[in-house]
């Protein structure tokens, strides 16, 4: 059951009953709650492994700090949910397709003017690994039966997995239908995945049979991933 309150400036969805909601919230707002691990610290994000006394289970704590920061995506928030809220959306979607990712327990997000200028996402913490060129036959099956039902994961290289006891988990993904070309685009982001495990292509059967499909996903692909190199290096260069 899915409960929505307000909390310290923040809206709130949640798993969560709305009293360990807003009491958890307000201990992350104030910054009383000390990190038990920290995966990722930068300019872009913020992710790291927390517990509370008001729950019961280790948690996650993602800040999309870039996306709260950047003007275009601020104003985009005017027309949609901001990036926390898609991502608990994302998360039980995935659930519904009958894939394993972590349970989203809260998503909370500030706006000013209407815009979203803060949020965070509060997960279930996996006790696991992530995933490596070597997990290619656990891997890659997962990816193709996502891609078979007509949805892309984005960025899908081994890291966004993760290995458990009881089985392979989706991590840091957007779950999206393409309605245009879907299966050229599914194909695509196989093909992507390809260029970080080159020994998933023995599985390319399994998601297309079409020699002219894969070549034109790998050809295209291969193209976006050469532009994306070379404006990552211009702007390195402009700064």
């Amino acid at each position: 059951m899915i409960s929505f309150c307000s909390e310290s400036g923040y809206k709130i969805v949640s798993h969560l009953s709305n009293a360990t909601s807003c009491s958890l919230l307000k201990q992350v707002a104030s910054d009383t709650l000390l990190p038990l691990e920290v995966f990722k610290d930068d300019s872009k994000c913020y992710v790291a492994k927390y517990t509370s006394e008001v729950v019961p289970d280790i948690f996650i704590i993602k800040k999309p700090r870039a996306r709260c920061k950047r003007y275009w995506e601020r104003f985009l928030t005017l027309f949609r949910p901001g990036e926390s809220f898609r991502q608990f959306s994302n998360l039980k979607k995935l659930q519904a397709l009958g894939f394993k990712g972590p349970a989203p327990l809260l998503a909370a997000e500030k706006r000013r003017w209407g815009m979203v200028v803060d949020s965070l996402l509060i997960s279930t913490y996996i006790n696991g690994r992530l995933a490596t060129s070597t997990d290619v036959d656990v891997v890659a099956p997962e990816l193709i039966n996502l891609l078979n039902l007509g949805f892309t994961r984005k960025d899908p290289h081994p890291q966004n997995f993760i290995i458990a006891p009881d089985g392979v988990y989706f991590i840091d993904f957007h779950i999206k239908k393409p309605f245009f070309f879907n299966k050229l685009r599914c194909c695509m982001e196989y093909c992507k995945f390809l260029e970080t495990v080159p020994s998933g292509l023995r599985y390319i059967d399994c998601l297309t049979r079409s020699n002219t499909l894969y070549s034109l996903a790998n050809f295209l692909q291969r193209y976006l991933s050469s532009y994306r190199r070379l404006r990552r290096r211009i702007s390195k260069r402009l700064k």
